[in-house]
């Protein structure tokens, strides 16, 4: 049957390319009809002839157009997916790595020299990691400030806490109050530990680079000049090295001008955690908060209750003490976020780390009862000398007490991720059975608003001028402050400070030159003003420290340390000094002056154990009692055997006035403080330390 010219295309589309001899075979016909019908399609030009190895095929014109467009989509996917690949290399390496990563992986370095750049690169590393665990340990100091103020008996905390008691591990203070009642956050910045960091590794890397008996075929030459950049993220320490190296071997040389290192640490992690903590704390107060449910809820600890027990209790304060210390390490070593029992559930996301919080027996521990009261007693609620007392008692016995605490003690707070450990020490502070008051604010420093730093409104004048001389100071700070916003607002002119500031009811503004006390002010930004700001002159003496004990007068000795405390009663500023400073800055004004004299000992002095008898005069018990007779009553306690490194030797507290004639006609100023004795025992040494508080004939300062 001869196929129509419909069946023969749709045969032939169907196969997309067939042979002759297959259509004469699928149709029943000749090899010369399959020719002729094919040619009249050809002719309408609806297929085309392709000869391949002797044989005729046959193609449909649109099936090839097909193919072709199939080809051009397979063309244009395939760009597009080269264009996606090269796109996410491009996104790898030039947006999610960083420029530090870039580097690292763009460092060339032949096989010949890279045991030299391994060796480096281990020594760097060795090196950066022991100074980033001593800054985790030590709460983000490499070298804790010193502390100014001596330890004494009623304030013995310095502005870190002795982990161990001999030096072994020393731990900051972030939050502290100091011997004259000032709080401190002493909390170190990203910056600061990261410029610490950058010192440690440039004063120490050459320590490790000193054995090259493995490099005997090597010339190494340089790394002389050592620049290293660091920089803390949440988990890691990226360390750039920059020194110029050259290494000759045989015939090649190398050139190296930097080192990269990176340290799997997350010390940025854990110090912003450290952060939130000590927010917390600044917030709400919880350990003090725990520490009076501690005081409550104890038996052991004397409070405030009313019985009736016709036998008084009394109580000795050093043994109250000794089971307090003992209730607030049970208590604090529980407390964590997550904890099982949830009245220890520290409320706070640990985010996968181990935050821990600790408190030993052994450390710091200031308490007062009563203003100082060594034996506590119940007390009658009718009274002794009420005359009603005796007729109530015979009815009933009724008996109360209720006792002030203040009470001082540290918290060490861990944070732990993988190998790494982040630690610093806060001050719990009860003061009159309640919280420690937040001196200063429950928020950090005021931070700079630009926006509103940017509104103002009100034109106001501000004057710096010297009280002394009236005259108006150029290039003094302006800073205005309000509800947790500061705005530095520039600096003066010989006409003063210009410019408009935003409203604010009571706005403090602060006045600060160098060379001259710091003035503040409050005022109201609501109106326009012209403010005149006094600024007290400093004059910068040479300083001289002299000690009067038995001998006469004498210079400090090398085991001595002494301090001094000046505080300033018209405007309560300090400056705070001691036997190591060599010049101070004074103004005129009427000072108390506070000095201590520390003397150290390196074997320690040895203070026995001791047992102290404590008596008071209670209520007789059963009917003598009921009618006012009383008896004494003795408690037992006992203190164990201490030995102090360091031991409050003398001291003075007195006044003095310092004119402005005396300041401005003079070089030196020398200071004198009293020598009294070596406590040989505790009772000895508050006894000497509530001395120096009332030892005011002291020599008084000479101005030459």
């Amino acid at each position: 049957m001869v196929p129509n010219k419909e069946q023969l295309l749709k045969f032939i589309r169907s196969k997309e390319l067939v042979n002759f001899s297959l259509i004469a075979k699928h149709f029943n016909i000749q090899n010369t009809t399959v020719s002729d019908l094919i040619k009249d399609l050809e002719d309408e030009k609806l297929v085309e002839i392709n000869s391949f190895s002797g044989s005729k095929f046959v193609q449909v014109k649109d099936n090839k157009m097909k193919k072709r467009g199939q080809v051009t989509t397979f063309v244009i996917v395939g760009i597009i997916l080269i264009a996606v690949v090269a796109g996410v290399l491009l996104l790898n390496e030039y947006v999610l790595k960083s420029e530090f990563e870039r580097e690292q992986s763009q460092a060339q370095v032949t096989n010949e020299f890279l045991p030299i750049k391994t060796y480096f690169d281990s020594c760097i590393e060795s090196v950066a990691l022991e100074g980033a665990n001593t800054i985790g340990m030590q709460g983000g100091y490499l070298n804790i400030p010193e502390d100014k103020l001596p330890i004494n008996p009623v304030a013995p905390f310095s502005n870190k806490l002795q982990v161990f008691g001999n030096d072994a591990l020393e731990v900051p203070y972030w939050f502290y109050e100091t011997s004259n009642g000032l709080q401190v956050n002493q909390i170190p910045s990203i910056n600061n530990m990261e410029q610490d960091l950058e010192n440690y590794i440039n004063q120490n890397v050459n320590n490790c680079l000193i054995n090259f008996t493995e490099f005997q075929d090597y010339e190494v030459q340089g790394f002389q000049d050592i620049n290293t950049e660091v920089t803390i993220q949440d988990d890691k320490i990226l360390v750039r090295v920059l020194s110029e190296l050259i290494v000759n071997y045989k015939e090649l040389t190398q050139e190296f001008d930097r080192f990269l290192i990176t340290l799997d640490v997350p010390l940025g992690r854990l110090y912003n955690k450290a952060n939130e903590i000590i927010e917390k704390e600044n917030i709400e107060n919880y350990f003090e908060q725990k520490t009076i449910d501690m005081l409550v809820l104890y038996d052991q600890i004397p409070y405030s209750e009313i019985n009736l027990n016709c036998n008084p209790r009394i109580w000795a304060t050093e043994n109250v003490k000794n089971d307090l210390k003992q209730i607030i390490k049970t208590n604090i070593e529980v407390i964590k976020p997550g904890a099982p029992r949830k009245y220890f559930d520290y409320n706070l996301n640990s985010e996968n780390m181990d935050i821990n919080f600790k408190y030993e027996d052994t450390w710091p521990f200031y308490l007062e009862v009563d203003g100082g009261e060594q034996v506590l007693k119940e007390q009658s609620v009718y009274g002794e000398s009420n005359p009603a007392a005796v007729f109530l008692r015979t009815l009933f016995c009724l008996n109360n007490y209720h006792f002030v605490y203040d009470l001082k003690y540290p918290v060490l707070v861990n944070l732990h991720q993988g190998d790494y450990d982040f630690q610093f020490a806060t001050l719990v502070i009860i003061d009159n059975n309640q919280p420690r008051k937040n001196k200063l604010g429950i928020d950090a420093p005021p931070e700079e608003n630009n926006r509103i730093c940017e509104s103002g409104t009100i034109e106001t004048t501000i004057n710096a001028v010297d009280q002394e001389t009236n005259d108006f100071l150029r290039d003094a700070d302006v800073k205005f402050s309000c509800v947790g916003t500061s705005c530095n607002l520039g600096k003066t002119t010989s006409s003063g400070f210009t410019d408009k500031v935003p409203a604010c009811l009571n706005a403090l503004i602060t006045v600060s030159k160098q060379g001259y006390n710091e003035a503040r002010t409050t005022i109201d930004t609501t109106e326009k003003n012209n403010l005149f700001v006094y600024l007290k002159p400093k004059y910068k003496k040479n300083l001289n420290i002299k000690v009067i004990s038995s001998g006469g007068e004498r210079d400090p000795l090398d085991t001595e340390i002494i301090s001094f405390t000046l505080t300033n009663l018209d405007d309560e500023t300090q400056v705070v000094f001691n036997h190591e400073t060599t010049k101070v800055e004074l103004n005129e004004g009427d000072y108390e002056v506070q000095s201590y004299i520390i003397r150290e000992y390196s074997s320690g002095i040895k203070l026995d154990k001791q047992e102290l008898e404590y008596c008071t005069e209670v209520l007789k018990p059963g009917l003598l009692g009921i009618m006012g007779f009383t008896e004494n009553k003795c408690v037992t306690t006992e203190i164990p055997e201490t030995t102090l490194t360091q031991v409050l030797v003398g001291g003075a507290k007195y006044q003095i006035t310092l004119t402005k004639e005396q300041l401005k006609n003079t070089d030196s100023i020398t200071f004198y403080t009293q020598f009294n004795k070596v406590p040989d025992n505790i009772q000895e040494l508050n006894l000497l330390y509530n001395e120096i508080q009332t030892q005011t004939n002291v020599k008084q300062p000479i101005l030459r």
